[in-house]
Parts: C-alpha cells; sequence; structure tokens
C-alpha cells in the first residue's frame, strides 16, 4: 500500500503541472467516502431546523493551535450542517487565529519548511490585532447566539456555569468570551447550555470530555485537579444533555478517542533519532541513547515525550541534564489517562441511554485508523504528524481531512439511526485545501 510521503513525492513530478487536483480527482477514490452533494439527500426522522453543537476545541474546529473562519470552515458540526442544508453561524475569526499562543502575540501554527525535522512555527499578530484580539471576530454583532458552541480549552465541568474568561477554571480562557460574546442578546450573561436554548434546538451533537484528561496528559501527568473526576464529568455532561432533551431536541453525543495515539505524544522518542525520523542513533555497543528522565535515570521504551519537549532537548535536556517532567508521561501516568478515558467513555454512554441520546462511538473510529490508517485515493493517511494528514500541526487537533473523516462517522450513525440520506463529506475537498 502507497504511503502519503510516496504520493506526495510523486505528485511533485509526475502530476506537477495539474497541481494537486489531479492528485485527489485522478488517483481513483475509496468508495466508503465517496460523496454526494451537499443537500441533495433526506433528514429521515432527524429534524435539522435548528441545529445546535456544544462542544470544545473539537467541535470548533481549532487546527495548529488556533480557531480562524478557514479551520473551523472544516469544524466537523460545520461539515454536517452544509450536508443537511441547514443554517449554522460560527464564529468568524481573522487570520492568524486566535488560540494557545494567542498571549504570546501569536496564532496559527504554519510549516514553514519540510525538513527534517520540520519546522513549525506560530503566525505573529498584528499590532492591531495585539491592541485588540477580540477585535479578530468579525461577526461580534450577530444578533443570537452561534450555532457552534464549542468552546476551545474548556472542560465538560465549565460548560454548565461558565460565562467568561474570568469565570473560567483557570480565569483567562478567552474563548470563553469570543464565543458567548458576554453581555450579549438582551444585556445578559448566559452560559453555553443557556444560549443554545435560545435557539429552540430541533437537534444537537455534543462532545464533550476530552479536555477533562488531556490538559493532564499534555503537561506530562503536571497539572493540579486533572483529570477531572468521572462523577464530575458525567454530571456536568448530564446537565446538558438534561437540558436539551427537554425541549423534545434530538441529541448525538459522541465519546472521547484514545489521545496518547496522537502524534503530541508520538512523534518524539525517548531515545536519539536521526533528525526527522524515529531511526534510534546507537552508540558504539549498538544500544539505544536513551534520555535522561526527570528522576534522573534513563527513560524507556514504554515512556512518552510530548511534542513541546523538542525545544528542551536542542537546548541539552534529556543529555547534559534531565528532562523536565512536563515532557513525560511514564507509564503510571498513561495509566490514569487511559483509565481516565474509559471511565468517561462508560458515563457517557450511560448517559446516552439515559437520556435517549444516539452515541457515536469516535474512540473506536480512532482505534482503527490508529491500526490501519485511512485509504483515500491511493494514499493511506496515517496519524504521523504533517505526513500522516490526519492532524493538524499541534499534533492534537484535527485536519481539515481528519475532520472531514469525523463529519463522515457522525453521518453515517445518524443516517442508521434517522433512517436518513445525508450525503457524506466530500473528503477531497479537504485535501485540496
Amino acid at each position: 500500500m502507497q504511503t502519503a510521503l510516496y504520493i506526495w513525492k510523486r505528485a511533485l513530478t509526475a502530476c506537477a503541472a495539474f497541481g494537486l487536483m489531479v492528485l485527489v480527482a485522478g488517483c481513483g477514490s475509496d468508495d466508503k467516502l465517496l460523496s454526494k452533494d451537499a443537500g441533495l439527500g433526506t433528514t429521515g426522522s432527524a429534524d435539522f431546523t435548528s441545529y445546535v453543537a456544544i462542544g470544545n476545541s473539537l467541535t470548533a474546529g481549532l487546527q495548529s493551535a488556533a480557531l480562524t473562519t478557514e479551520t473551523n470552515d472544516f469544524a466537523y458540526p460545520n461539515l454536517i450542517a452544509n450536508q443537511v442544508g441547514t443554517p449554522f453561524v460560527q464564529p468568524e475569526i481573522d487570520n492568524p487565529g486566535i488560540g494557545e499562543y494567542t498571549s504570546r502575540g501569536l496564532g496559527i501554527l504554519e510549516l514553514a519548511a519540510l525538513a527534517l525535522p520540520p519546522s513549525i512555527a506560530p503566525l505573529p499578530l498584528t499590532t492591531a490585532q495585539l491592541a485588540d484580539v477580540s477585535a479578530m471576530l468579525s461577526n461580534a454583532s450577530h444578533a443570537a447566539p452561534y450555532n457552534n458552541l464549542g468552546i476551545p480549552g474548556a472542560l465538560s465541568v465549565e460548560i454548565p456555569s461558565v460565562i467568561s474568561s474570568g469565570t473560567s477554571l483557570s480565569g483567562n480562557n478567552i474563548s470563553f468570551d469570543i464565543v458567548l460574546r458576554n453581555p450579549n442578546l438582551g444585556n445578559t450573561y448566559t452560559n453555553v447550555i443557556q444560549q443554545a436554548l435560545l435557539l429552540n434546538p430541533t437537534f444537537a451533537t455534543v462532545w464533550l470530555g476530552n479536555n477533562d484528561v488531556l490538559g493532564y496528559a499534555a503537561a506530562g501527568g503536571v497539572a493540579p485537579g486533572l483529570p477531572i473526576p468521572v462523577a464530575d464529568v458525567q454530571l456536568a455532561i448530564g446537565a446538558v444533555l438534561q437540558a436539551i432533551t427537554a425541549g423534545g431536541a434530538d441529541v448525538v453525543i459522541a465519546n472521547i478517542p484514545s489521545i496518547l495515539s496522537a502524534p503530541y505524544f508520538t512523534t518524539i522518542k525517548p531515545f536519539r533519532t536521526f533528525p526527522g525520523t524515529s531511526i534510534p542513533i546507537l552508540d558504539a555497543s549498538n544500544a539505544k541513547q536513551y534520555f535522561i528522565g526527570p528522576t534522573g535515570a534513563k527513560l524507556t521504551d514504554a515512556d512518552l515525550v510530548t511534542l513541546p519537549a523538542q525545544s528542551a532537548l536542542e537546548a541539552g535536556a534529556g543529555t547534559s541534564s534531565p528532562l523536565p517532567n512536563q515532557y513525560v508521561l511514564n507509564t503510571t501516568e498513561q495509566f490514569l489517562v487511559n483509565k481516565s478515558i474509559d471511565d468517561y467513555n462508560t458515563a457517557i454512554s450511560g448517559l446516552a441511554t439515559q437520556y435517549g441520546a444516539l452515541l457515536v462511538d469516535v474512540n473506536a473510529l480512532f482505534r482503527d485508523i490508529d491500526a490501519h490508517g485511512i485509504e483515500y485515493g491511493g494514499v493511506t493517511f496515517t496519524s504521523q504528524l504533517v505526513l500522516g494528514g490526519i492532524f493538524s500541526l499541534d499534533g492534537i487537533h484535527p485536519s481539515d481531512f481528519g475532520q472531514s473523516v469525523i463529519a463522515n462517522h457522525f453521518i453515517k450513525a445518524i443516517n442508521a439511526k434517522y433512517e436518513a440520506d445525508i450525503p457524506l463529506v466530500d473528503v477531497g475537498k479537504s485535501i485540496v485545501r
């Protein structure tokens, strides 16, 4: 089976004159991902008259560490709305976006050079954007709540009550200000659930819980208060489902994928490698040269090193001094991450049954991706950073392609449950962009 790297190399030679469009249109396609034209299908018993999506950055469409209008065009709920042909308003944010590096005056990550290793860096905000970050939201005056109520960085336990960055648990999650725009709609302060209800939803998708454990894992297990206890996650998501279903809306809820297989945790190995590869640099005795871990002992193959460790490694950490704890997940910490995800998913499954919601098994989808990748047009897309194509440059959030695959996973489940015929997303469009 051909790899994405091979196909890209072939495209740069044999197909260069026609660009990437030739690669998508001329190499065939996987029938499982083919799509009819958007809006031509039927929704069966599902009523999409007023569709609302509640979630975090995965719902918002954040990619490469920032949210922009270009990235949230490919947010999975926006893709579903497009396929159905129903109105769906989202925050419209100017480039280079708002996200992880905003407080440092930086926006979305870009691939500066396809080198070994790839050169990835955030784009700077302009002087005017630095003076007023909120001015990057070009449709702030929209007279109703956004249909996409995905709040980047939000914990599930914040959704029922938080109304602003100042009331978020971190005290500074600006995404609550950007999406909720409080005081809003009659000079009132409203949380995510209240804004969703103002839209009188007939259909909703809910995808929460990922950040409640991700923050712990991304910080190498150095994150006080995380993972959030499963009882608290269950109570928060239950509050969302109770409120939305009470009004008669149909609800689709997704569970949480295994996060430790994302390139954020798999790109950097616990030993020295040749640049841009996973090939170990062996010592004189033909053994791997493992980095020095936080305790002063050498790391092992079982340890995970996070993507942000790259700068510390380049500065000599791991070789001349121990690698700081926030960059390493040992086996005990990994066990806690995986157990939390299992516990959350058990709770989510129970809540889906309790409130009559359709459960979409995103965990199974990403397990299959981890095992086999996804084939499209003769190309196998994988979880590899940059060249794999499924994840964006931050190693955590799905790319355009990844979001398209997720949207189709939802659509297939919706079609089966509601006897609908919603056309699948044309994932080829995500490759071309």
